[in-house]
């Protein structure tokens, strides 16, 4: 994993450890990042991932991890003290129902992590349309792949569980990607794509663009959700 990658995933984890969670659940915990970081402050940590193959990945790396739907993990209400959803939301089809079952395992709050590009910044405008096409070509493919999650649909759809945001955060850190990975990263999803199809000419458009005004990295909003004093 890059050193850009690396950069945000540990803001993320200095995020949620800096509300001293007595325990942390990890929905769509992927390899187990974040229960790595767990292990190191010694805080008890559990991830739930939709695939399998990456619970395993979890499991081997020595962490305790579940499958199963992230809408109703396996876990009674109150498990866990924090719940940690990081760049999940736009994975799903019904993202208020993952925020609502977060809800009902957490004791204290959520904290969410959703991708972030900054529209004033040419090279990010850039990655924005990047990651349009991209994800057209996921969805053609079959995949789940909706848009990102706003900070204010964040904070909307988890006051409905009870929760209210804290603290609000964007890291972005000035990176951009090298224009042979970019290339490489795309190619993959013309696969299927017909001859004629529009996005074919907007595939040679982007790389074009790219090169001309750079591709940007994108940060994360952080979103920290607590529950109201008495509320739970």
């Amino acid at each position: 994993m890059d050193a850009h990658v690396n950069r945000l995933r540990a803001a993320f984890a200095a995020q949620l450890l800096a509300q001293q969670p007595e325990s942390v659940l990890d929905l769509g915990c992927g390899a187990g990042f974040l229960l790595a970081a767990c292990a190191a402050a010694e805080v008890p940590a559990v991830g739930a991932d939709l695939a399998a193959a990456r619970v395993a990945g979890a499991r081997a790396a020595g962490h305790l991890a579940v499958a199963g739907s992230l809408y109703a993990p396996p876990f009674a209400a109150g498990s866990f003290d924090w719940v940690a959803i990081r760049h999940v939301l736009h994975h799903l089809d019904d993202p208020a129902a993952a925020l609502a079952a977060a809800a009902r395992i957490a004791r204290s709050g959520v904290v969410v992590a959703e991708p972030w590009n900054d529209s004033l910044l040419p090279e990010q405008r850039v990655a924005m349309a990047v990651d349009a096409w991209s994800r057209r070509q996921d969805r053609r493919q079959g995949r789940v792949h909706h848009a990102n999650h706003a900070a204010a649909a964040i904070v909307a759809m988890a006051a409905v569980t009870g929760l209210q945001a804290i603290a609000l955060e964007t890291v972005l850190p000035i990176a951009r990607e090298d224009a042979a990975a970019l290339q490489a990263r795309l190619e993959p999803l013309l696969e299927g794509l017909p001859a004629a199809d529009p996005d074919r000419q907007a595939h040679r458009a982007l790389l074009a663009r790219a090169a001309r005004e750079g591709c940007g990295r994108p940060g994360p909003v952080v979103v920290v959700l607590r529950f109201a004093a008495g509320s739970v």
